[in-house]
């Protein structure tokens, strides 16, 4: 499979939101090229916020309300990652201050997941 990186710049927008540019990096590590599409898997980013007021102890993403999502798999061709080969993606998303965000980037195939994931502070107001 693939190995994943997920790094993150929080640039000023305007008084009430902030651009978070996520910078995603996929790295096939394996010796065989790893080839997915729409039709066998995924490729998303996916946002969810971490409310205030949250009880102590752990917490689930899973559990979490989703903010918002994009799929970011190239439509409706096959992408190939040929051995040891490395590929940046960014996306851009406005979100609101003074809020706290899980950050998922997701790649699978068939019954094959990795993942890379950040929380995130959005600065206040």
């Amino acid at each position: 499979m693939v190995n994943m990186g997920l790094s993150t710049e929080i640039l000023p927008h305007d008084k009430s939101s902030i651009l978070l540019v996520a910078h995603i990096k996929s790295k096939n590590a394996t010796e065989r090229a790893f080839t997915v599409n729409q039709k066998n898997g995924d490729y998303l980013i996916v946002v969810k916020e971490i409310p205030s007021g949250i009880k102590s102890g752990f917490i689930e993403a899973d559990e979490l309300n989703l903010y918002t999502k994009k799929d970011l798999m190239p439509k409706d061709e096959d992408w190939t990652i040929l051995p040891a080969a490395e590929f940046d993606d960014v996306a851009s998303i406005i979100l609101p201050k003074n809020k706290v965000f899980d950050i998922k980037v997701i790649l699978s195939k068939d019954d094959d997941e990795v993942f890379a994931e950040k929380i995130i502070f959005t600065g206040k107001d």
